[in-house]
């Protein structure tokens, strides 16, 4: 029998990177062994496999194949005494029995389950009936004791969607100025708590502002850092606009105070220390990768809206601290009306010193500018012209993306590189950083793709290495 046992270990060990060399007998047996439903068997045997039981919780696809730590912890504890670990919360490890899966109202676009299907695959978790988090710091206090699909969340976690408040810092004053539809706000913080803040900081980072409702629960609104530690002591730079319609109102709550707020002092405003930052399909960080890739010579940064003020801290980056081979760098930025271009001075400067190309896609107003700014809307027009006049050079797969009528940043940037000015490029020596709307997230990937001259799977694999998010 150890040869038939031989060879099944080596076709279930071929093509695999990070199998253990598995042949034994002992060894394919364990690995032949069916993956049961989890239940009340899990309890002692915490490092074992098993399926989630849907009737006690929904899951999709590979997400439904879980740990019987998770399930125990999850659904066989005893949630009025558990709390969950800081680490589960953020790794999106924890799925209390009797909760539900939040509603597309309840849920930021860029969080909703087409991005983030965790904890089962079937999207973010709430509290039943509600758009709260299904796990949160107060739901220890005895007022929450019996309440079904709840369990406790371990301070201190600075993470999305966690109410802890052990490290808020108090905005003690706005300073803001208006662009049309965007407000550039520079929130002062004391100096010695300002470094607090900043200690993790990378570009790309969030920043959580935060304040007590009417109820005292913690609601929280994320925002893309404008610059990073290199900025004024005790000053924090975000870029808002308008919150996106059709959610409900707990979730843009804190979105419409900031843009509510008066300039000069203010009360009852918080903000949590920076998180996250650009990282790739590896979670690996954008300068950690480049500093370790020299094959890649340029860097694309494609924005739209608000999105603009992430994209602007990668550039003091890039331009203040280089790497030690030259990079070309070139920004695809979308906006409604040209007079509202946030940083206008700032990308001006860079592009007449040659540290840029800037395109710009504009949907609405396009006078109002000169020079440069004026030539990168011209660009912009040139590429949507490209569409219309010589759509046919195009590949068949992206057509299929392109819209009839207005162009936006991620489909720009595609048909240059199909038959543009980028055309001699690829993801084999560029990386691309996306920040923006969920639009933006969710196509640049797929019209990178589209224009990827190498087989599927090598597309797939340079994509996870060479496209950057901050969510």
């Amino acid at each position: 029998m150890a040869l038939p046992l031989l060879l099944i270990a080596l076709l279930c060990n071929a093509g695999s990177e990070d199998s253990e060399d598995c042949g034994s007998e002992e060894c394919v047996l364990e690995a032949l062994q069916p993956i049961h439903t989890c239940g009340e068997w899990c309890k002692g045997a915490e490092s074992a496999t098993c399926t989630i039981n849907q009737s006690l919780m929904p899951c999709r696809g590979s997400f439904c194949e879980t740990s019987c730590l998770r399930w125990s912890r999850s659904v066989l504890a005893d949630l009025r005494t558990l709390k969950v670990t800081c680490r589960e919360f953020s790794d999106f490890a924890s799925y209390p029995r009797g909760a539900s899966i939040c509603k597309e109202e309840c849920l930021l676009p860029e969080i909703r389950p087409e991005r983030y299907p965790l904890p089962t695959g079937v999207g973010l978790l709430c509290r039943p009936d509600s758009c709260d988090p299904a796990v949160q710091q107060r739901y220890g206090s005895v007022a929450w004791a019996k309440t079904p699909g709840v369990v406790e969340l371990e301070c201190p976690c600075n993470w999305f969607g966690s109410d802890c408040q052990d490290d808020w810092v108090p905005v003690l004053r706005v300073e803001k100025h208006a662009l049309g539809a965007f407000q550039l706000l520079h929130l002062h913080v004391e100096p010695h708590l300002w470094h607090r803040l900043m200690k993790d900081y990378r570009p790309g980072s969030i920043v959580r502002l935060q304040h007590l409702d009417a109820n005292g629960v913690a609601r929280e609104q994320p925002y893309a850092l404008g610059f990073g530690s290199d900025g004024a002591e005790g000053r924090l730079e975000i870029l808002t606009g308008p919150p996106p319609e059709g959610l409900n109102s707990v979730v843009v709550e804190v979105a419409h105070a900031v843009r509510q707020l008066a300039p000069g002092p203010v009360q009852g405003l918080f903000v949590n220390p920076a998180i996250a930052g650009f990282f790739n399909g590896h979670y690996r960080f954008l300068f950690e990768s480049l500093a370790s890739t020299p094959e890649v010579r340029r860097v694309v940064l494609v924005s739209s809206g608000v999105g603009l003020s992430g994209v602007k801290a990668a550039l003091l980056q890039l331009l203040g601290k280089p790497m030690d081979w030259p990079l070309e760098i070139h920004l695809f930025y979308g906006l409604r009306d040209v007079m509202d271009l946030p940083y206008k001075e700032l990308l001006e400067s860079w592009v007449l010193a040659g540290h840029l190309s800037l395109t710009l896609l504009v949907s609405g107003q396009r006078q109002g500018v000169e020079g440069v700014l004026q030539d990168a809307v011209e660009r912009g027009v040139a590429t949507t012209k490209m569409l219309a006049s010589n759509a046919d050079a195009l590949p068949a797969s992206l057509r299929r993306l392109l819209p009839s009528g207005r162009l936006y940043p991620q489909q720009a940037l595609a048909i240059e590189l199909a038959a543009g000015s980028l055309r001699s490029a690829s993801l084999r020596d560029t990386a691309v950083v996306i920040c923006g709307r969920y639009e933006l997230l969710r196509d640049t990937p797929t019209a990178l793709q589209a224009v990827c001259r190498l087989d599927e799977a090598s597309c797939a694999a340079l994509a996870k290495e060479r496209i950057f998010t901050n969510i």
